[in-house]
């Protein structure tokens, strides 16, 4: 997903400002994807440039801060194509992964598991912080609170999901393997 769709999606709900539209998205879906307000600006730049959006007034004082968009046409079309689609699943680069994977080629197992005692932990921590964040009571918007009760609930599962794989890979270290010797023979390792 691009922040191009996300701004559309805040836009296609009324005209609204720069500010304004990274309020909302880092209210929505800043648990998993942090908004850079400039981004936010330079976005919306070419999206006017490219007829996605428009600006409907001036704002005071010339400031682009307080500028209103709002949809046009080939904005509103771009918008409901995406929602149309199914998300594509993509495999996304993982530091974690990417250090497992070293120390188990490296044959380091005393790494790995201070490493997983580690990431467990702050995968503990996590987990933690995103259950006391849980949406309570009625909340001036409640579409709102429910989005982001959503949102929350995702965090919970891929935070859930990583300790899965954490235990599976301690597993796979801690399971005898068979590995054939520098003879050719099979070998049980424990």
């Amino acid at each position: 997903m691009s922040i191009r769709l996300a701004i559309l999606g805040i836009v296609s709900q009324g005209p609204t400002h720069g500010y304004a539209i990274r309020t909302r998205l880092t209210e929505l879906i800043g648990e998993f994807w942090p908004i850079n307000q400039g981004q936010v600006y330079a976005t919306l730049a070419r999206m006017a440039s490219s007829g996605a959006i428009e600006a409907i007034a001036e704002p005071p004082g010339g400031s682009c801060e307080m500028r209103p968009y709002a949809l046009r046409a080939d904005g509103r079309r771009a918008f409901a194509a995406w929602l149309e689609r199914p998300a594509v699943q993509r495999r996304e680069r993982s530091e974690l992964l990417a250090k497992v994977a070293l120390l188990v080629s490296r044959g380091d197992a005393a790494s790995v598991r201070r490493l997983l005692a580690a990431q467990r932990q702050r995968c503990e921590s996590a987990r933690r912080a995103l259950r006391r964040g849980r949406a309570g009571g009625a909340r001036r918007d409640d579409r709102r609170a429910k989005a982001r009760e959503l949102v929350r609930k995702a965090a919970l599962a891929h935070v859930g999901a990583e300790l899965d794989w954490l235990l599976l890979v301690e597993r796979e270290m801690l399971a005898p393997s068979t590995s054939v010797s520098p003879h050719g023979r099979c070998q049980r390792r424990h």
